[in-house]
């Protein structure tokens, strides 16, 4: 059974069907898109901005331990040195609850980098506990404090200090690649849902056209059919091209047509008897 032979309701339901299938695609394709930019976004939001900024916590709470490491070696009242003894225990409890936060973060990119930081930590803290003993000791070995201060004490500091900042780096371009990666996203699923869109709108007029085509053109066949017949001209012709409803009320006229002929062709023979017969009888 060719497409044309099918019923009008049948060819109506595939374009609807069409054009229910396109709106579908250009549905998906914009959850996709959009499925994409908002992990871009959320990445953004709940770990690269995140980590900079406990990362940024972190290198403050460093420089406030530094100070307070300096300012205990160097002071000579002894109310202010235990103040600030008990402030770098305080700083440091802080700094370890911070790198908590940071840690569960923590992405493949900054892994490496991250353990060099623990290495640099663990040993800063070690000395700064050394350090802090030394002070405790008093004016006895505060040659020893301020050396260690400014040798190893200072070294691992900068160390540590230095691998905060490259984790803050990492971070700041993590959120700018998922920025880049986001436009670059909304650009393209923008192209896409576009043409989409204009291919749906272009199917949609096609199918449209084609439909009202198939159903007028044949109903204009038919009635203009209807008129010559009524006029009296049996010889119309009439082009059944299909076997749905249209095709059938064009096939069902051409019946029609031809059993008026025929009916009018029976009439038109038997007056013409009559009229032989007749002239027969008054000749005779």
């Amino acid at each position: 059974m060719g497409f044309s032979n099918l019923r009008i309701g049948v060819k109506l339901g595939l374009a609807f069907a069409a054009v229910v299938l396109l709106s579908v695609l250009l549905g998906a394709l914009s959850v996709v898109q959009l499925g994409r930019i908002n992990g871009n976004t959320e990445d953004m939001a709940t770990n690269w901005l995140p980590s900079i900024e406990v990362l940024g916590n972190m290198r403050a709470s460093a420089n406030r331990l530094r100070a307070s490491e300096v300012g205990m070696t160097l002071v000579t009242e002894p109310s202010e040195r235990e103040r600030l003894i008990q402030d770098v225990a305080n700083v440091a409890r802080i700094l370890a609850e911070q790198e908590q936060v940071y840690a569960p973060m923590l992405t493949p990119r900054e892994a490496a980098i991250y353990e060099e930081f623990k290495g640099y930590r663990t040993s800063y803290l070690n000395t700064q506990k050394q350090l802090t003993a030394l002070v405790k000791e008093g004016e006895a070995r505060h040659a020893d404090a301020v050396k260690l201060l400014y040798g190893d004490s200072q070294k691992s500091f900068i160390a540590m200090a230095e691998t905060i900042g490259k984790l803050g780096k990492i971070n700041s371009a993590g959120a700018a690649d998922a920025f880049k990666e986001s436009q670059a996203t909304y650009g393209s699923a923008r192209g896409i849902i576009m043409g989409v869109l204009a291919l749906s709108i272009v199917v949609a007029v096609a199918l449209a056209l084609w439909v009202t085509r198939l159903i007028t053109v044949p109903v204009g066949q038919a009635v203009q059919a209807t008129r010559e017949i009524a006029d009296g001209n049996l010889g119309v012709q009439l082009q059944v091209r299909s076997k749905d409803e249209t095709g059938q009320l064009l096939q069902a006229l051409t019946d029609m047509r031809d059993k008026l002929a025929s009916v009018v062709s029976g009439v038109r023979r038997n007056a013409e008897s009559v009229a032989t017969a007749s002239a027969q009888i008054a000749s005779g």
